[in-house]
């Protein structure tokens, strides 16, 4: 809808993110068409989804809401994660070296010039699992576990966060392992009351 996975890794040279409003306009209709479905799962990631987009506020309160919803944590292992961003970002791996020094430059004030330059060599060399590895261990992990910590901690005082862990990360082991499960907790009551009609189920990647 947006056009974009939301990340500084997240455009392409092959779409231009849409306006908010025509993202609001697809928005709007996928959401439409669930509006007969038992149960409704969302990723809960940032508010802005790429330079042009994001998500109505009251939209976002309630997806980080509480009632009548359960939150997953779906937890991998780090070598199962670069795995599935190499294939899923494939496209960026072989981008320019220009586009490679944008997102050094983007990451500069988080992280030391040792840092900088250690990961600017692991590109050049081209060691991108190596340079994934660590963006994962410092960067996007200590970033999640800040802005999120607490929402979860949130979450699970009320007895609504369940973990699953993922030996792998695919289509199919999602669709024949991980659904059945969501499909099961959506349908288990908490103390909010049954959660079996028109509700959101967030999904935690890390």
């Amino acid at each position: 809808m947006a056009e974009h996975k939301g990340s500084m890794f997240g455009g392409s040279d092959l779409t231009k993110s849409p306006t908010q409003k025509v993202f609001e306009s697809r928005l709007h209709a996928a959401l439409h068409s669930c509006l007969n479905a038992p149960c409704i799962w969302t990723e809960c990631e940032s508010k802005s989804v790429g330079p042009s987009c994001h998500l109505n506020e009251g939209f976002w309160r309630r997806l980080r809401g509480t009632e009548g919803t359960r939150r997953i944590w779906l937890s991998a292992s780090l070598n199962s994660r670069v795995d599935y961003i190499l294939r899923d970002y494939a496209d960026w791996v072989v981008c320019s070296e220009e586009k490679h020094e944008w997102v050094l430059k983007s990451l500069a004030n988080y992280h030391s010039k040792k840092r900088l330059e250690s990961w600017r060599g692991l590109m050049q060399r081209g060691d991108f699992a190596a340079f994934v590895a660590e963006l994962l261990e410092h960067h996007y992990d200590p970033l999640y576990k800040k802005s999120r910590g607490p929402m979860l901690q949130h979450f699970a005082d009320h007895g609504l966060l369940h973990r699953i862990e993922l030996p792998t990360i695919s289509q199919s082991y999602f669709r024949l392992e991980v659904v059945p499960r969501l499909l099961e907790l959506s349908t288990q009551e908490n103390q909010f009351g049954p959660t079996t009609t028109q509700n959101s189920v967030a999904l935690f990647h890390f």
